[in-house]
């Protein structure tokens, strides 16, 4: 029998039947995209429930079970609360949360989350974007509905966020028109147990309606997003920047709905029949990866803002709050973009980036200059410039240098060669006067193209085509019109002419190589 076992498990290796698990769902609609118009649109989705099933998915999600209560909150009337698995339901393309009064007293809540419940975890992720579409429960019945995450390395105790935190994107104990972004670390309930939290507002949060949220996770950044747009607690917008909290392992989600965290006026639990008292539904759950890309300018879309060391990659003097600015309303070019403030003042940051010695490099990037604060087209600039400057290394050699005075969103672009003796080039953007807004800075190297080399053999009447990228498209026409289509993938294609009419042959690729080349057989095979 064991023998029979490994026969099976090798042809299933073999014969490629194992693969790796995918975790999006399958009715989640192709080429869906963040509702977010702050972050682009660079993402692939890895992860998605549309919970339009009739179970819930045990490949993505375990249940909360609690054996013993999570606690009391007796200023509201709760002594004691559960997570109960059969308070949960998939109903008409939702994932229904129950809160529930079985009896005076006691409250019970459920949850699912994508720990295991034997160690690791059915899904994990590091970095993307998270968005749910919920309807929360009535939190004045003393629930609260949440969107959180977890990772294995929480209760580390290292005095940071960097091995693992809880992430509360929302939790909407409150009766206002507001939520946290909050960060548990350090373990819980210990004298090095460590919380932060950040208020922001959320408009109609209360309303009976479905709403989204949204979780931006890089290196170098934690930040909300509320129905599409960057959340805010009046003037300031709500993330973390600082290196203690960035969280910079992998991490699970949780979708809940608990007891209600806050002892405010409003709340009614004391007072409500036993029974049914609430309901969240969640619509759905998915998360992006950026996609690889091969620009060398880190963070050049500025979607990472904060100004402290160990979170940005832009150096200067310039790198500091009030010097430059990063704006995400109608005066951005592509929200978020960084401005460079300070009316008279010279303003300027970089960034060092490892290049290859001998190689051609495109820069480009988007730019504008007013004399003051305003969208693109606005406030004349008259004297303004934003320069950007490419120097060998940290040297005064420059290799390349270009400006624009346009008080419009311009494209800029230009190309440059490393030297022989030069590995790494300074990228610096300088503004001398008025305001400069900066966007989208791309460095790419120009790729060196190895073209396919043909081998004709009047022995076997056949022409080898090696050295094929495997995104390269071949398609070969006949001198009757026939097309013979290899399509991509191949590395090496072979093309018999035995039988075929004699003439002019095109080798038409495209894709990486793309080229075309042609055979004439009536001169090679005579």
């Amino acid at each position: 029998m064991k023998k029979y076992f490994l026969c099976v498990v090798l042809f299933a290796l073999s014969s490629g039947m194992v693969s790796a698990q995918s975790f999006v769902d399958t009715q989640t609609p192709s080429g869906v995209l963040p509702v977010n118009d702050f972050i682009g649109t660079d993402w692939a989705l890895d992860f998605s429930d549309e919970f339009n099933g009739s179970v819930i998915d045990d490949m993505k999600w375990e249940k909360d079970d609690s054996k013993n209560s999570r606690g009391s909150k007796l200023g509201i009337g709760i002594k004691e609360w559960y997570f109960k698995p059969e308070n949960l339901e998939l109903r008409d393309g939702k994932l229904v949360i129950k809160v529930t009064k079985p009896e005076e007293g006691v409250m019970h809540c459920a949850g699912i989350h994508g720990y295991k419940s034997g160690g690791g975890a059915k899904y994990n992720f590091q970095y993307g974007y998270v968005e749910a579409r919920i309807k929360i429960a009535d939190s004045s019945k003393g629930t609260h509905t949440a969107l959180w995450m977890s990772g294995a390395g929480q209760k580390n105790v290292d005095g940071t966020c960097n091995d693992g935190a809880e992430i509360d994107i929302v939790e909407s104990s409150e009766l206002t028109d507001h939520s946290h972004l909050t960060l548990y670390w350090d373990g819980y309930g210990t004298p090095e147990a460590r919380i932060a939290g950040k208020q922001y507002e959320a408009p109609g949060i209360h309303d009976g309606e479905f709403h989204t949220f949204g979780l931006l996770w890089t290196e170098n950044v934690l930040r909300v997003y509320y129905d599409g747009k960057p959340t805010m607690f009046g003037k300031t917008y709500v993330e973390f920047t600082e290196l203690i909290h960035m969280v910079r392992a992998a991490e699970y989600l949780w979708l809940s709905c608990g007891a209600s965290n806050q002892n405010v006026p409003g709340i009614t639990f004391k007072d409500e029949p036993l029974g049914l008292l609430t309901e969240a539904e969640i619509d759905y759950v998915r998360v992006w990866k950026k996609k690889p890309n091969e620009n060398l300018v880190k963070n050049g879309d500025f979607l990472e803002n904060g100004y402290a060391e160990g979170t940005t990659v832009w150096k200067g003097p310039s790198m500091i709050p009030g010097g430059i600015v990063f704006d995400m309303d109608d005066k951005a070019i592509n929200p978020p973009s960084a401005r460079f403030s300070g009316v008279g003042l010279e303003r300027y940051i970089y960034q060092d980036i490892e290049v290859l010695p001998g190689r051609k490099y495109k820069l480009s990037f988007v730019g504008r200059t007013h004399n003051s604060h305003g969208p693109s087209g606005t406030s004349n600039s008259k004297n303004s410039k934003l320069m950007a400057d490419v120097y060998a290394g940290n040297s005064t050699v420059k290799l390349f240098s270009t400006s624009t005075t346009s008080n419009v969103n311009t494209l800029i672009e230009g190309e440059f060669v490393v030297p022989s003796d030069v590995s790494f080039v300074r990228l610096q953007f300088t503004k001398d006067i008025g305001i400069a807004y900066l966007d989208d800075v791309t460095l790419i190297q120009e790729k060196k193209i190895v073209y396919p080399a043909l081998r004709m053999d009047r022995v076997t009447n056949c022409v080898y085509m090696e050295k094929v990228s495997p995104y390269t498209s071949v398609c070969v026409v006949a001198p009757d019109g026939t097309e013979h289509d290899f399509g991509s993938g191949h590395t090496e294609i072979t093309f018999d002419f035995t039988g075929k009419p004699l003439g002019a042959y095109t080798f038409k690729l495209t894709g990486e190589q793309e080229k075309t080349f042609v055979i004439h057989t009536d001169r090679m095979l005579k």
